[in-house]
């Protein structure tokens, strides 16, 4: 009798045990919550990088699209080398990190040329431009071509408006770019264009800059206060833009699942436009700091000089369209920019509008007295009204002395055109 109430009590415990265990999630012997499996772990990929603001919005879209499956760690490295770009493509090739992230620019060095007209001179000028094109199949027809280089292309992102920056001078037109030094981050287009422009290049690092321009975007110039020490920055033409590339070392994709290797891929895509927001916050706030600390230093170039810098870089275009695939790249993307451009990607200071500088030989013309209801200086490509001729005159206006006085009389009612 005892013992089947011994029995009984032990049941009951077993019952109280079991029920205990099902609901605090403790493991059969009653410890803690049972850990993941290593299978279950994360798969952490190291991604090398000279530029890690680059890669976090993509770190992010990963993370994102694989639920924490997998995780990008992002390693900054060989910022101190002017061809810091060249040596991170060889870490990721040679396997010492199993990801990297590199501007489009420096693929060309390395033989790569299928994203040659991303950077093409003049063309991709606008932002949302550089965003249609990069979410769509032009992108990954670029991104094949870096099987050439021995490693894996993922992702194209969005990067900065690149732009003429003058600390000797002001670049304008393609006579300012004759026998000048132009500092740029290496690759071939860039070169190419300044050297068809008359001018010669060199590299350099952030802090050791020698030259008389250089190729920068605003939150650069902002960050090394390169525009206090600058004639001008070219406001309104943009040279190319510095998308960035998300590659993979090949044995190292390979290992990954079908799955995984899509993830990777596909978070390139769903990166653009976070990447794209971050770009116009920075070059915003860069603006602002430029224009508070050198106020007047962003000049915009005359549409005659604008014209002839398109001219004069024909050569540039010549050469690149040689390769077949190039030069359909480059008409694709002609035909989504298409010609409605004007004043996208222009820099401009509040309360101000930056009308370009008035250069050349000006003199009185009877024709058209009014435009628009007030007097305008006709014949010039962006007409500026005769009252706010003063603040617009250019460092290679030519004013005749019997012309200057009434020209800065706001009341006077005639126009002016060219000779």
């Amino acid at each position: 009798m005892a013992r089947r109430a011994v029995c009984a009590v032990a049941a009951a415990a077993l019952v109280v045990v079991a029920s205990a265990c099902a609901g605090s999630g403790a493991d059969k012997a009653g410890g803690q919550p049972e850990q993941p499996k290593p299978a279950d772990k994360a798969v952490v990929l190291t991604l090398a990088t000279g530029d890690p603001p680059f890669a976090e919005e993509y770190a992010k879209a990963v993370d994102r699209l694989s639920a924490g499956a997998i995780r990008i760690d992002i390693r900054l490295g060989r910022t101190a080398q002017r061809n810091y770009e060249r040596f991170t493509v060889e870490d990721v090739r040679t396997g010492r990190a199993q990801l990297g992230s590199v501007a489009v620019r420096v693929w060309d060095t390395l033989g790569v040329t299928s994203m040659q007209a991303l950077v093409a001179p003049l063309l991709v000028d606008d932002l949302e431009l550089q965003k249609r094109l990069l979410q769509g199949p032009l992108a990954t027809r670029m991104l094949r071509g870096l099987d050439r280089a021995g490693v894996v292309g993922l992702a194209l992102t969005p990067g900065p408006l690149r732009r003429p920056i003058g600390v000797t001078r002001f670049f304008a037109g393609p006579k300012d770019y004759r026998g000048a030094t132009m500092g740029i981050k290496f690759g071939n287009v860039a070169r190419a264009t300044f050297e068809a422009l008359g001018a010669r290049v060199t590299g350099y690092t952030s802090g050791q800059a020698r030259f008389d321009g250089a190729e920068l975007d605003l939150k650069t110039i902002a960050d090394a206060k390169y525009d206090p020490r600058a004639t001008a920055i070219t406001a309104n033409v943009v040279l190319w833009p510095r998308p960035q590339t998300i590659f993979a070392n090949r044995a190292a994709f390979a290992k990954l699942t079908s799955g995984q290797q899509e993830i990777l891929r596909r978070a390139g895509r769903e990166a653009v436009p976070a990447e794209a927001a971050r770009i116009v916050r920075e070059e915003k706030d860069a603006l602002s700091t430029v224009c508070s600390r050198s106020p007047g230093v962003l000049r915009p170039a005359p549409a005659s000089e604008r014209v002839a810098l398109r001219a004069a870089v024909a050569p540039v275009y010549a050469a690149l369209e040689r390769d077949p695939q190039t030069r359909q790249l480059i008409d694709a993307i002609r035909t989504q920019r298409g010609t409605a451009q004007a004043d996208l990607g222009v820099l401009r200071c509040p309360g101000t509008t930056n009308e370009a500088a008035i250069e050349g030989s000006w003199r009185n013309s009877t024709r058209d007295a009014y435009l628009h209801g007030r007097p305008l200086l006709v014949g010039h490509d962006d007409p500026v009204p005769v009252e706010r001729l003063p603040q617009h005159v250019g460092a290679r206006a030519e004013l005749r002395d019997d012309l200057a006085a009434p020209l800065r009389q706001a009341g006077d009612a005639r126009p002016l055109s060219v000779p």
